[in-house]
Protein backbone atom coordinates (compact mmCIF):
# COMPACT_ATOMS: atom_id res chain seq x y z
CA UNK A 1 0.00 0.00 0.00
CA UNK A 2 3.16 2.25 0.50
CA UNK A 3 4.01 2.21 -3.09
CA UNK A 4 0.61 2.82 -4.03
CA UNK A 5 0.46 5.94 -1.70
CA UNK A 6 3.69 7.36 -3.13
CA UNK A 7 3.10 6.74 -6.53
CA UNK A 8 -0.04 9.00 -5.92
CA UNK A 9 1.57 11.56 -4.43
CA UNK A 10 4.06 11.38 -7.39
CA UNK A 11 1.22 11.73 -9.80
CA UNK A 12 -0.43 14.48 -8.30
CA UNK A 13 2.73 16.17 -7.70
CA UNK A 14 3.51 16.21 -11.52
CA UNK A 15 0.35 17.05 -12.46
CA UNK A 16 0.48 20.25 -10.61
CA UNK A 17 3.51 21.17 -12.29
CA UNK A 18 2.07 20.32 -15.36
CA UNK A 19 -0.83 22.63 -14.33
CA UNK A 20 1.61 25.44 -13.25
CA UNK A 21 3.43 25.23 -16.27
CA UNK A 22 0.24 25.64 -18.09
CA UNK A 23 -0.50 28.92 -16.17
CA UNK A 24 3.10 30.10 -16.91
CA UNK A 25 2.95 29.85 -20.68
CA UNK A 26 -0.54 31.79 -20.78
CA UNK A 27 1.55 34.57 -19.09
CA UNK A 28 4.55 34.39 -21.09
CA UNK A 29 2.33 34.94 -24.32
CA UNK A 30 1.04 38.16 -22.90
CA UNK A 31 2.73 41.54 -24.23
CA UNK A 32 5.27 42.80 -22.27
CA UNK A 33 4.87 45.82 -19.84
CA UNK A 34 1.53 44.02 -18.69
CA UNK A 35 0.67 45.81 -14.99
CA UNK A 36 0.41 43.48 -12.42
CA UNK A 37 2.55 40.58 -13.89
CA UNK A 38 4.36 39.41 -11.01
CA UNK A 39 1.23 39.15 -8.96
CA UNK A 40 -0.11 36.30 -12.17
CA UNK A 41 3.04 34.75 -12.17
CA UNK A 42 3.48 34.11 -8.81
CA UNK A 43 1.13 32.04 -7.98
CA UNK A 44 1.97 29.26 -10.41
CA UNK A 45 5.11 29.56 -8.97
CA UNK A 46 3.91 28.85 -5.93
CA UNK A 47 1.97 25.54 -7.44
CA UNK A 48 4.98 24.17 -9.30
CA UNK A 49 6.72 24.78 -5.79
CA UNK A 50 3.86 22.57 -4.42
CA UNK A 51 4.34 20.08 -6.61
CA UNK A 52 8.13 19.94 -6.45
CA UNK A 53 7.62 18.99 -2.86
CA UNK A 54 5.15 16.78 -3.36
CA UNK A 55 7.48 14.79 -5.64
CA UNK A 56 10.50 15.20 -3.76
CA UNK A 57 8.83 14.43 -0.07
CA UNK A 58 6.42 11.30 -1.74
CA UNK A 59 7.89 8.95 0.58
CA UNK A 60 7.12 10.58 3.52
CA UNK A 61 3.95 11.70 2.61
CA UNK A 62 2.92 8.06 1.87
CA UNK A 63 3.90 6.68 4.92
CA UNK A 64 1.63 9.95 6.87
CA UNK A 65 -1.23 9.07 4.55
CA UNK A 66 -1.27 5.16 5.93
CA UNK A 67 -0.49 5.42 9.31
CA UNK A 68 -2.53 4.73 12.05
CA UNK A 69 -2.29 5.90 15.08
CA UNK A 70 1.56 7.22 14.41
CA UNK A 71 2.28 3.25 14.06
CA UNK A 72 2.37 2.56 9.92
CA UNK A 73 0.68 0.02 9.15
CA UNK A 74 2.49 -2.53 7.47
CA UNK A 75 -0.85 -4.92 5.65
CA UNK A 76 0.49 -8.17 4.11
CA UNK A 77 -2.30 -7.49 1.84
CA UNK A 78 -4.06 -4.47 0.53
CA UNK A 79 -7.55 -3.98 2.46
CA UNK A 80 -10.45 -2.26 1.49
CA UNK A 81 -9.70 0.26 4.23
CA UNK A 82 -6.13 1.43 3.50
CA UNK A 83 -7.45 2.35 0.09
CA UNK A 84 -10.20 4.32 0.65
CA UNK A 85 -7.34 6.22 3.18
CA UNK A 86 -5.06 6.63 0.54
CA UNK A 87 -7.61 8.07 -1.65
CA UNK A 88 -9.07 10.38 0.94
CA UNK A 89 -5.55 11.72 1.68
CA UNK A 90 -5.09 12.22 -2.15
CA UNK A 91 -7.90 14.39 -2.26
CA UNK A 92 -7.01 16.38 0.81
CA UNK A 93 -3.49 16.67 -0.69
CA UNK A 94 -5.15 17.83 -4.12
CA UNK A 95 -7.03 19.99 -2.25
CA UNK A 96 -3.92 21.60 -0.62
CA UNK A 97 -2.15 22.18 -3.77
CA UNK A 98 -4.59 24.02 -5.42
CA UNK A 99 -5.38 26.19 -2.52
CA UNK A 100 -2.05 27.50 -1.93
CA UNK A 101 -1.33 29.47 -5.14
CA UNK A 102 -5.34 30.62 -5.05
CA UNK A 103 -4.26 31.99 -1.50
CA UNK A 104 -1.30 33.56 -2.68
CA UNK A 105 -3.06 34.92 -5.48
CA UNK A 106 -5.91 36.34 -3.18
CA UNK A 107 -3.28 37.47 -0.96
CA UNK A 108 -1.17 39.85 -3.23
CA UNK A 109 -4.91 40.81 -4.66
CA UNK A 110 -5.90 42.09 -1.40
CA UNK A 111 -2.65 43.96 -0.68
CA UNK A 112 -2.30 45.16 -4.20
CA UNK A 113 -5.75 46.60 -4.67
CA UNK A 114 -6.15 50.13 -3.02
CA UNK A 115 -8.66 50.86 -0.51
CA UNK A 116 -11.25 52.97 -2.28
CA UNK A 117 -11.87 49.94 -4.14
CA UNK A 118 -11.61 47.79 -0.71
CA UNK A 119 -14.23 49.38 0.08
CA UNK A 120 -16.00 50.03 -2.42
CA UNK A 121 -16.35 46.14 -3.77
CA UNK A 122 -15.52 44.43 -0.32
CA UNK A 123 -17.02 41.18 -1.98
CA UNK A 124 -15.13 41.43 -4.59
CA UNK A 125 -11.58 41.87 -3.08
CA UNK A 126 -12.10 39.56 -0.34
CA UNK A 127 -14.56 36.36 -2.17
CA UNK A 128 -11.55 34.43 -3.05
CA UNK A 129 -9.28 34.70 -0.28
CA UNK A 130 -12.24 33.38 1.68
CA UNK A 131 -13.03 30.50 -0.74
CA UNK A 132 -8.84 29.74 -0.90
CA UNK A 133 -8.47 29.60 2.82
CA UNK A 134 -11.84 27.48 3.32
CA UNK A 135 -10.47 25.01 0.46
CA UNK A 136 -7.11 25.11 2.01
CA UNK A 137 -9.00 24.02 5.63
CA UNK A 138 -10.97 21.57 4.12
CA UNK A 139 -7.64 19.87 2.09
CA UNK A 140 -6.13 19.57 5.65
CA UNK A 141 -9.10 18.18 7.51
CA UNK A 142 -9.38 15.46 4.69
CA UNK A 143 -5.84 14.86 4.17
CA UNK A 144 -5.31 14.31 8.05
CA UNK A 145 -8.52 13.12 9.11
CA UNK A 146 -8.84 10.07 6.18
CA UNK A 147 -8.48 7.49 8.80
CA UNK A 148 -11.19 8.91 10.99
CA UNK A 149 -13.39 9.55 7.06
CA UNK A 150 -13.11 5.88 6.63
CA UNK A 151 -14.84 4.80 9.86
CA UNK A 152 -17.19 7.31 8.80
CA UNK A 153 -17.32 5.35 5.57
CA UNK A 154 -18.25 2.26 6.60
CA UNK A 155 -20.09 3.41 9.09
CA UNK A 156 -22.92 4.96 6.55
CA UNK A 157 -22.28 1.71 4.85
CA UNK A 158 -23.11 -0.51 7.07
CA UNK A 159 -25.79 1.52 9.15
CA UNK A 160 -29.07 -0.43 9.61
CA UNK A 161 -27.70 -4.03 8.76
CA UNK A 162 -27.96 -6.79 11.28
CA UNK A 163 -24.70 -7.02 12.70
CA UNK A 164 -24.03 -10.33 11.26
CA UNK A 165 -24.22 -8.97 7.74
CA UNK A 166 -21.47 -5.98 8.66
CA UNK A 167 -17.95 -6.38 6.67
Amino acid sequence: MHKIAQLSCKILGLYTIVNSITGLSTIVLMPQGTPGILRMIFPSIVQAIVGLLLWLFADTIASLMITQDNVITHVPAPTKNTGHQIAFSVLGLYFIGTALPKLVSAILTVLSTPPQIQIAQPSITYRLLVESIIQLVVGLIVFLGSNGLVGLLNTLRNAGLPKDNIE
